[in-house]
């Protein structure tokens, strides 16, 4: 997906996350009902994954699936001072 798709639709922000001490990019989807980190930024946080029993089918913005079921769990998102 492209900035100008993003800037395209009113439902999602591009940019960058300061998580820990590392500069993120991402792409926020304000509809979705969950949220997805890339291996190599939950390699830089040095936490565990966990399997989930059951996977997760995801639809990407671009008409994609993805499958997966591996979870990254405690890890909290803050916005603009909103948990």
């Amino acid at each position: 997906m492209t900035h100008e798709d993003v800037k395209a639709t009113s439902d999602m922000v591009a940019g960058m996350l300061q998580m820990n001490d590392y500069q993120i990019h991402i792409l926020f989807d304000f509809g979705a009902t969950h949220s997805f980190i890339a291996n190599k930024n939950v390699t830089k946080l040095s936490k565990e994954t966990k399997k989930a029993e059951k996977g997760f089918i995801i639809g990407t913005p671009l008409g994609e699936t993805v499958e997966t079921n591996v979870v990254f769990e405690g890890v909290e998102l803050t916005l603009m001072g909103v948990n």
